[in-house]
């Protein structure tokens, strides 16, 4: 996934100025971005970042105020976000072609999180006016031919760690 960011000034937007529920996705965001890195092994990431994540995870996101007022219309979607995910990184190593294209959407599926924070701040309404410009800024974070290239990149790096730790 590399170094790319959510823009904060638009997720204010988006969620109203909710600062809580900003600090929520903005949190979760780095902790799947940390989780990617992980997996995917196209990034050293240090021990601080891995021990920040965990503590994000688990616990400032259970005493984060806005997830504690939504806790139940959000873990649905945190589950399906992770699910999506989980499935995206199988679509993209075994599947290739379509199956990278489905990943691609699948990776996205932060943009669904933010939707519908949208819509628990605002209502329909205005969940509907920013939730094109929502998907379309998660999507511009990585065109799909950098996500294609940074794939190459991370199959390298996962084929050269293995050889390395002497894996099967």
């Amino acid at each position: 996934m590399g170094e790319q960011s959510i823009d904060v000034v638009d997720l204010e937007r988006f969620l109203q100025g909710d600062l809580d529920a900003v600090r929520m996705v903005a949190d979760l965001y780095h902790v799947l971005h940390c989780w990617d890195d992980l997996i995917d092994r196209d990034r050293v990431i240090s021990d601080e970042q891995i021990n920040t994540a965990f503590w994000t995870v688990l616990c400032e996101l259970p005493t984060n105020p806005f997830y504690l007022r939504h806790q139940q219309q959000l873990t649905p979607i945190l589950r399906n976000i992770l699910i999506d995910w989980i499935d995206s990184t199988t679509l993209e190593r075994k599947f290739g072609g379509n199956g990278r294209a489905y990943a691609y959407g699948l990776r996205a599926s932060l943009a669904t999180l933010i939707s519908q924070c949208g819509w628990l701040i605002g209502g329909y309404g205005w969940m509907r006016e920013v939730s094109m410009e929502i998907r379309r800024g998660v999507m511009s974070v990585e065109s799909f031919g950098e996500y294609e290239q940074a794939l190459e990149r991370e199959k390298i790096m996962r084929e050269n760690r293995t050889e390395e730790r002497g894996d099967a």
